[in-house]
């Protein structure tokens, strides 16, 4: 995933309390912002750790989805968070993990509204192995889990492109 985000001038952590993403990245040459949600996950068809990371991307489409900031009533908490240190137990670190975070906001404004803007919700967790998911693609007779990952994967993907915006999985090999 590393050379994926290398594209980016703006990587803003919004984790933690009601978030948008676990990150927020924007691409201004393409230009692109993507919602990347993130879990820990343990197995290699965990559709518990895939619907955890799932649900926390579709119940923020919203976000997606508004072309207005102005009409959005909690993005600013959100922009005032960004400039807030991230802080959890005793660690705190700043929320900007590439670019600076004012001109992030700024653009993250001037460029959601854009309908040329591609928009992606990015899915990575380490629950899922690819490996373990295309073998089981081809078999007659599937382990318990893949039933229930197939739904969760088809209705995040269903609601993902309702938006507009393509769906990316980021997985174990």
């Amino acid at each position: 995933m590393v050379s994926n985000v290398d594209n980016f001038e703006y990587i803003i952590c919004d984790d933690l309390q009601c978030e948008i993403a676990d990150l927020i990245a924007i691409d201004l040459i393409t230009p692109k912002i993507c919602f990347i949600h993130c879990k820990h996950g343990e197995g290699f068809l965990s559709a518990s750790a895939f619907q955890d990371v799932c649900g926390q991307a579709i119940k923020n489409l919203n976000y997606v989805i508004s072309s207005d900031v102005s009409q959005n009533d909690f993005i600013e908490n959100h922009f005032d968070k960004w400039q807030k240190l991230w802080k959890f137990k005793d660690y705190e670190t700043s929320r900007e993990i590439k670019g600076d975070v004012k001109e992030g906001i700024s653009k993250y404004k001037e460029i959601i509204g854009d309908l040329n803007v591609k928009k992606e919700v990015w899915i990575v967790t380490s629950g899922l192995s690819m490996e373990s998911f295309c073998q089981e693609l081809v078999k007659k007779h599937h382990e318990e889990q893949y039933i229930p990952l197939m739904n969760i994967l088809h209705y995040t993907q269903d609601n993902v492109i309702k938006t507009g915006a393509a769906l990316k999985i980021f997985c174990k090999k």
